[in-house]
Formats: structure tokens, C-alpha cells, sequence
């Protein structure tokens, strides 16, 4: 009936998990994040995947905790900027 995601003894991870995981909740192609290097003029783009015929709908749940960091950290703001 839900999702739950516990995060709260995470120490990381990588860009492209969150970006794999955040493909499960919003539809494809959707803007996740912006990437600005000082050797570029145009700031690199990072859209979500195509993972599943459907987007998971169904009420989600993330712990989270002080000693969440990195990767766990940036999954649960994405996520709430995604709304």
C-alpha cells in the first residue's frame, strides 16, 4: 500500500542511484538536476530515466536521520523539490 525508504544510517552513494531511483517516481525525461562546470557555458543536465511502463503511485515514506550524508542526503531533496 506504501513505500517506505530508510536512508537514516546511509553514508552515501552516487549520482546515478539517485538519479535510478528518482526515475521510479516522476515520469521520464523529467529534469532531476543541473550540473555547472567552470570549464562549460551551458550547465549539464541530468533527466530521469525510463525505468517502468508507469510511474510508482502509491503514498512514499523517507527516514531520514542526522548521519544520513551525500548521495542519501541529495535523494530525499530532489525528491521533495519533485514534489
Amino acid at each position: 500500500d506504501a513505500l517506505i525508504i530508510d536512508l537514516r544510517e546511509s553514508a552515501g552513494g552516487s549520482p546515478q542511484l539517485v538519479r535510478y531511483l528518482l526515475s521510479h517516481f516522476v515520469p521520464a525525461d523529467t529534469l532531476l538536476w543541473q550540473l555547472q562546470s567552470r570549464d562549460k557555458d551551458q550547465p549539464q543536465e541530468v533527466r530521469a530515466q525510463v525505468i517502468l511502463q508507469k510511474q510508482l503511485q502509491m503514498p512514499l515514506y523517507v527516514l531520514q536521520s542526522a548521519e544520513q550524508a551525500s548521495a542519501a542526503e541529495f535523494f530525499s531533496y530532489a525528491l521533495q523539490k519533485q514534489g
